[in-house]
């Protein structure tokens, strides 16, 4: 991309990285159908009351002597499901008309325009609306009134056309992040506008954090998540911030927990063993609650029944719940089988740990089980995040030199 006129003029000033987003104006919800005799049929659309929609109807009917007008009824919904009152809609017609009807309903009638067809008349309605303050959706209801033929019914709606930024209130962030068909690129448009219009309000900057997490946009985490941290001082939204940042460094190719010097040493709590001792990180082992968890302890008591393997079980931090002794962990056997809960701190603790610290953690304390029973093999289940035992796994595994597998 080139910036004309470039260098030699002052209109032109870059004061930080220039973004390009994808907003072409693209149908949202495109439909035909047919409508038969005295038919009535009701569709409902996403809208946001800071997005300028398109509507645009295109009816198909057998031309006739005498026919009433067909109605195009057009109201709003509250996110709560309540009717909005239309008084604050904002409705400039292209082809055809648009009225009030009462306060709860727009109506629209099209134009008739020239058809191609012989024996037809087309009719068009297209016209721009700013849906009502706090609409969140708005629901179309289109009558065939005659009594003989059916009417093909056409209807593109753009709804996210062109962001009106004097609309944007405090609530819009949690509606941007809340919007199912609204695109990626603006949603960030919306949230780039909002947190230039309101740059104190700490409820944007959490809806958008939220929604960026959802989206998996890293460096908009990234971004966002340090300027949380550097301009408000809420715990909450802090503790969130700094949870997300530890989420993108987990992402990161580079990135391992950190495992401390760990070294095979014999024990006399632990006895020697020929057996091949191998070592299950699993998320639970609540088999009758959880099908994958069942095959992973089917697979461990198989093991168990092996004359060839020695198989025990490490738990996730604060599995099932805190212990009470104040130990790093506690070993309890289930049908003779090891399992080690990782239990000095409890779940509702972990909440304001942040996952890298949490992972780092857990290796350290997993390191040290593993190193006393002298582990031959890491086997990593699925954890919570997909991921996150196997970073650990592989941290192990090349600290202790042995080998791991990963069971997606």
């Amino acid at each position: 991309m080139e910036l004309y006129p470039w260098k030699s003029s002052p209109e032109v000033t870059v004061v930080g990285d220039i973004e390009c987003l994808d907003i072409r104006r693209i149908p949202t919800d495109e439909i035909s159908w047919n409508l038969r005799a005295g038919e009535t049929r009701t569709e409902k659309y996403e809208v946001l009351p800071f997005w300028r929609s398109l509507f645009s109807f295109d009816v198909l009917r057998k031309t006739a002597d005498v026919q009433d007008e067909i109605r195009i009824k057009i109201s709003f919904i509250r996110e709560d499901g309540g009717p909005v009152d239309v008084k604050t809609a904002v409705c400039n017609p292209v082809i055809g008309t648009v009225r009030a009807e009462g306060s709860e309903e727009l109506i629209a009638i099209p134009g008739t325009q020239q058809c191609e067809y012989d024996g037809y008349n087309r009719l068009i309605a297209f016209f721009q609306l700013i849906p009502p303050t706090a609409a969140t959706s708005a629901e179309v209801t289109i009558t065939n009134p005659d009594d003989n033929y059916s009417v093909r019914v056409s209807q593109r709606i753009f709804a996210f056309d062109s962001l009106i930024e004097s609309r944007l209130a405090a609530d819009s962030g949690t509606l941007i992040a809340r919007s199912v068909k609204l695109p990626d690129n603006l949603a960030q448009l919306s949230f780039i506008k909002l947190q230039q219009k309101r740059p104190d309000d700490l409820t944007v900057y959490d809806a958008a954090l939220g929604f960026y997490l959802a989206t998996g946009n890293t460096s908009k985490i990234t971004a966002t998540a340090n300027f949380i941290l550097n301009r408000f001082q809420d715990g909450s939204l802090c503790s969130m911030a700094r949870s997300a940042l530890a989420m993108v460094t987990e992402t990161m190719p580079s990135w391992q927990p950190s495992v401390a010097q760990i070294a095979y040493r014999q024990s006399k709590v632990y006895a020697t063993s020929s057996k091949l001792k191998i070592g299950h990180f699993l998320k639970n082992i609540e088999s009758e609650s959880d099908a994958l968890a069942g095959m992973a302890w089917d697979l461990i008591r198989a093991q168990k029944e092996s004359i060839e393997a020695d198989p025990f079980v490490i738990l996730p931090l604060g599995y099932p719940d805190k212990g009470e002794n104040g130990a790093p962990w506690e070993r309890v056997e289930r049908e003779g089988i090891a399992c080690y809960y990782l239990n000095c701190i409890s779940v509702e603790q972990l909440k304001s740990v942040p996952p890298t610290s949490q992972l780092n953690f857990f290796s350290v304390l997993a390191g040290d089980i593993l190193a006393q029973v002298q582990v031959d093999l890491i086997h990593a289940q699925e954890g919570e995040r997909g991921y996150d035992f196997v970073l650990a796994g592989l941290a192990l595994s090349r600290a202790l030199r042995v080998p791991v597998a990963y069971q997606k």
